[in-house]
């Protein structure tokens, strides 16, 4: 159903209500029977739900298409990604994102080396045998051996 289709409800409602309003007046001067008042109150009560159940079902309808757009522009985002990612398969890597990438490994993997080597730096030996019964320094203090200039940082 379409808003013409409300069109026309929304009119036959009208008229209802006309003619209920002159059932009820000719009710009041004794003219009419009960029956044909209820007959038009009725008529109008049923006009009225179908104009109601039409709106409704025309917000209905909005909110689908709605929704349904919203689903459209989603679906175009991502076949927009799809395409993108399409030609980047198709055309393959630039050099200089190749590069890039090279060189981001290559800092890695220095960095590692780095914390490798301190890690192994950072051990503290003695020079007897013996056990550790105290540990006087607190975490990032400087210590190892004065005379010898071979000083680490340590975490404890």
């Amino acid at each position: 159903m379409s808003n013409r289709d409300l069109e026309q409800l929304e009119s036959e409602q009208a008229l209802a209500a006309k003619e209920l309003k002159r059932s009820e007046s000719l009710l009041e001067s004794g003219d009419i029977a009960r029956s044909d008042y209820d007959r038009a109150n009725n008529t109008f009560s049923v006009a009225d739900k179908r104009v109601k159940a039409q709106r409704q079902a025309i917000e209905s309808s909005q909110a689908n298409v709605r929704s349904a757009q919203s689903s459209l522009r989603s679906l175009q985002a991502n076949v927009r990604v799809l395409e993108a990612r399409l030609r980047t398969i198709k055309d393959g890597a630039r050099p200089e994102d190749i590069q890039v990438a090279q060189n981001r490994l290559a800092e890695a993997e220095q960095a590692l080396r780095v914390s490798e080597q301190q890690a192994g730096n950072a051990v503290v030996t003695a020079p007897f045998a013996g056990a550790v019964t105290k540990i006087n320094t607190e975490a990032g203090q400087t210590v190892g051996n004065l005379s010898g200039g071979n000083q680490q940082k340590v975490s404890v």
